[in-house]
């Protein structure tokens, strides 16, 4: 339901300043974001192996290898970010974009709640 609303929310949050410019993301909206999003659970549950928060040993040597994964996925997401965010047109990079990204999410979600479904009446 989390993808549901994130895709709605998505698709409705264009704003326009009055140059007709999209208007940026307030720090509240994005701490608010941050706070709803559910991968920190997805990720402690499932990502983890399950002996990861019990030992220090295996805690930090899962950290170091998960770290040494994000850390130049984070980067280059950036990089990308800033690079297409200066390149294209603001038409592109606004509307659009969170257009095509809200139909992703909201496809990704009915994709899961098919499999929920479908594994909960089949079995």
């Amino acid at each position: 339901m989390f993808l549901f609303y994130i895709s709605l929310k998505l698709w409705f949050s264009i704003h326009q300043d009055p140059d007709g410019k999209p208007s940026p993301i307030s720090v509240s909206a994005l701490f608010l974001a941050t706070l709803n999003n559910p991968k920190g659970l997805f990720f402690a549950t499932l990502i983890a192996p399950a002996g990861t928060f019990l030992h220090v040993e295996s805690y930090l040597s899962f950290m170091t290898v998960f770290s040494l994964v994000v850390l130049p996925v984070g980067m280059t997401w950036v990089a990308l970010g800033a690079i297409f965010g200066r390149k294209l047109p603001s038409i592109i990079a606004g509307n659009r974009v969170n257009r095509l990204v809200s139909l992703v999410i909201g496809l990704f979600a009915i994709i899961a709640l098919y499999n929920v479904a479908a594994t909960t009446i089949f079995t």
